[in-house]
């Protein structure tokens, strides 16, 4: 379904969001939003599926969060520190699996870094510029670890914890330094 301003400024958005969130033959909910005829971000959420445990999914299967925006509304400190904290509470409402930020073309160049074809919830596979887990994740690593981690970003949610590389997002579109992201992910692994 698509609604205009005009349609969604006459529904009830939060009877509409839990009807949606309800109805098995929705998989995701989107929320788009354009300047001027500009698109300028959006807001997805895809709905999780029961899955054996046997099974390797696709990014789209299970429970996780995106927000795509263009680089050009978040040319302030702080604009990226709302956008930041916007996608941790958004997560943590959600109840998200995992979240990422990072530039579209660089998380292409990650994922053919690790030479993944799917997403596995049994081990973490790579690391982003911005990287939501939730609860599971962090017992699993420890509270303590986490507190301690050497990057510049680090954000303890009410659901889950936001580590980012560094702390400025333009470095995902910039630099997407691998060492980083290898010094991240070995920290966070046992």
């Amino acid at each position: 379904m698509r609604y205009n301003k005009k349609e969604l400024s006459m529904i009830s958005l939060k009877r509409e969001t839990f009807k949606w969130i309800n109805d098995n033959e929705i998989t995701y909910i989107s929320f788009v939003h354009k300047e001027k005829r500009k698109w300028m971000w959006n807001v997805t959420w895809h709905k999780n599926y029961r899955l054996p445990d046997d099974v390797s999914v696709s990014d789209y299967t299970f429970n996780h969060l995106s927000i795509v925006s263009s680089y050009e509304s978040l040319d302030s400190k702080e604009a990226q520190n709302k956008y930041v904290e916007l996608f941790c509470d958004l997560a943590d409402l959600f109840g998200a699996f995992y979240g990422r930020i990072e530039d579209v073309s660089t998380a292409v160049e990650v994922l053919e870094h690790t030479k993944e074809k799917v997403f596995n919830p049994k081990y973490l596979q790579t690391v982003y510029w911005g990287n939501y887990f939730r609860k599971a994740f962090c017992l699993d690593v420890g509270q303590e670890k986490l507190k301690k981690s050497p990057f510049d970003m680090r954000i303890l949610t009410k659901e889950g914890v936001f580590l980012a590389i560094t702390d400025d997002l333009f470095d995902s579109k910039n630099n997407y330094d691998f060492r980083q992201r290898k010094k991240l992910l070995k920290h966070l692994t046992k």
